[in-house]
C-alpha cells in the first residue's frame, strides 16, 4: 500500500514538473514580439521602440509620472476633487490663449496631442493650485509689499 502511495506521489511530481516545463516553453516560444514597423521587410518591434524611446525621453517622462502620482496621492488624502465645470473654464482659457478654436484644434493636430491629455493636465494643474491654497496663505499686506516695495 505505501509503495503504490509512494508511486502515485512520483507520478504526480512528473506530471507537475511536465505542465511547468510545457507551459514555459510555450510561455517564451509563444510570445509575440509586435512588429509596429518594418524597413524594406526588417521589423522594428516595439521592444526597440520601448528601448530607444526609454533612453531619448525616459528620465523626464518618468518624472512627469512621478510628479503627477504624487499630485494624485496628496490630492486624494485632502479630499480634493475637479469638477467638469471648472475643467471646462480652465480649457476656454487655454483655447482663448491660442487663438480661439481653429488655432487650437490646429495646434492639437500639429503636436500630436489629444484634447483628452490637454484635460488630464488641467486637472493635474488644478489639484495643484487647490494643495497650494491649502497649504500657502498669503496676507494682503504680503501682496501689497511685493508689488509696492519693488
Amino acid at each position: 500500500m505505501f509503495k503504490n502511495l509512494a508511486n502515485k506521489k512520483i507520478y504526480l511530481s512528473l506530471v507537475v514538473v511536465m505542465v511547468i516545463i510545457v507551459a514555459i516553453i510555450f510561455g517564451t516560444a509563444f510570445t509575440p514580439k509586435e512588429t509596429v514597423a518594418s524597413v524594406n521587410g526588417e521589423p522594428i518591434t516595439k521592444d526597440e521602440l520601448y528601448e530607444v524611446l526609454a533612453k531619448q525621453y525616459g528620465r523626464g517622462t518618468l518624472s512627469y509620472l512621478i510628479d503627477n502620482k504624487i499630485v494624485e496621492i496628496a490630492a486624494e488624502n485632502k479630499n480634493i476633487s475637479i469638477t467638469d465645470k471648472e475643467i471646462g473654464t480652465e480649457m476656454k482659457k487655454i483655447i482663448e490663449a491660442n487663438g480661439g478654436e481653429d488655432s487650437f484644434s490646429y495646434a492639437l493636430e500639429q503636436s500630436g496631442i489629444t484634447e483628452k491629455e490637454i484635460e488630464t493636465d488641467i486637472v493635474n494643474y488644478l489639484k495643484i493650485v487647490k494643495l497650494l491654497e491649502s497649504e500657502v496663505e498669503i496676507t494682503d499686506e504680503e501682496i501689497k509689499t511685493h508689488f509696492e516695495g519693488k
